[in-house]
């Protein structure tokens, strides 16, 4: 797949990033007996199953070119604990979370995808990698969503926890940002400048007056992957997009838009959709810990006294 050519590269980042390698980070210790037996528990009750450890090992060693010298046992034990931690925080997740947005679902299964896809070197490359590893191409695409979702239930749980009030005090301003979510609309100038800057304008007053950005984008931009995905470019560093259309984006509130931009013989319009800053990042990461280790304490305690030989009622909700 081409991208357009003021992403210095493809890695998505941004707030399910972080989460993901903070589920990550217990993964680093050597696995354990009792880890191999909290995975074979797992597989037992169905919170994952044995193609999901598959595909896990084959995303960590496309991830990571050395990891395919290591035996796959060491890896599923290395590599599945944090899968299971991060089930388990979209479990909670879900029992304070009425619905998903439909289309933002589809959006992070498709980046998922995506970034498989330039791991492998290409979609040809990645259904050999699936063949090679006994994997069928419509089980990934399953496998996708359901990952999608969990870290999306995951986001909007958190989201959804901030208190009244607290955000722009958590989060400071986009100025701020190490991170934005933005969508793009571009116009090529070609051999008439002053034509394509009157072009461009004319869409801008269209979106002013109520035509949204990305429907915008798909009637009007001329780079066709942004026509398709409606100009979402996913989460973006600074060093992944282009300075001017940096420099221009942070000057924005939320859902904003920018006049049209002149960068690379081209007319652009970003509009921010989310951005992150470390004050964020920090908050997300204790609150991520505090309920993911309330889950285990739960969890530990129901084991105990079932031991013990009591007999209890199913798993509560964990309060809001």
């Amino acid at each position: 797949m081409r991208f357009p050519n003021f992403l210095h590269h493809t890695a998505t980042k941004g707030l399910l990033s972080i989460l993901l390698l903070l589920l990550l980070l217990p993964s680093a210790v050597m696995a354990s007996p009792m880890e191999a037996s909290r995975i074979a528990a797992a597989v037992d009750q169905r919170i994952i199953t044995e193609s999901d450890l598959d595909f896990w090992i084959l995303e960590a060693r496309l991830s990571d070119p050395l990891l395919w010298e290591l035996p796959e046992e060491d890896l599923r034990q290395d590599y599945i604990s944090p899968a299971i931690d991060e089930i388990m925080l979209a479990d909670w997740a879900e029992t304070i979370l009425e619905e998903l947005p439909a289309d933002l679902l589809r959006q992070r299964t498709r980046d998922l995808h995506r970034r498989l896809r330039d791991q492998a070197g290409g979609e040809t490359r990645l259904i050999g990698f699936l063949e090679d590893s006994s994997l069928e191409p419509e089980d990934l695409l399953d496998w996708l969503e359901r990952r999608a979702r969990h870290r999306l239930l995951i986001e909007q749980a958190i989201a959804s926890r901030l208190p009244m009030g607290m955000e722009d005090a958590m989060e400071g301003g986009a100025r701020d940002a190490v991170a934005l979510r933005v969508s793009v609309l571009i116009v090529r100038i070609g051999s008439d400048r002053e034509a394509a800057w009157e072009r461009a304008l004319t869409i801008r007053r269209e979106i002013a007056g109520g035509l949204s950005f990305s429907n915008a984008v798909r009637l009007f931009s001329e780079d066709p992957h942004a026509r398709q995905t409606g100009g979402d470019l996913g989460w973006l560093t600074h060093d992944e997009l282009a300075k001017p259309l940096w420099d221009e984006a942070i000057k924005l509130r939320r859902g904003d838009v920018t006049l049209p931009i002149m960068w690379n013989n081209r007319y652009y319009m970003i509009q921010l959709m989310d951005f992150e800053t470390e004050r964020q990042r920090a908050f997300i990461k204790a609150l991520r810990r505090e309920e993911l280790t309330r889950i285990h304490e739960q969890r530990e305690i129901r084991r105990i006294r079932l031991a013990e030989g009591y007999t209890l009622d199913p798993l509560p909700e964990i309060p809001e």
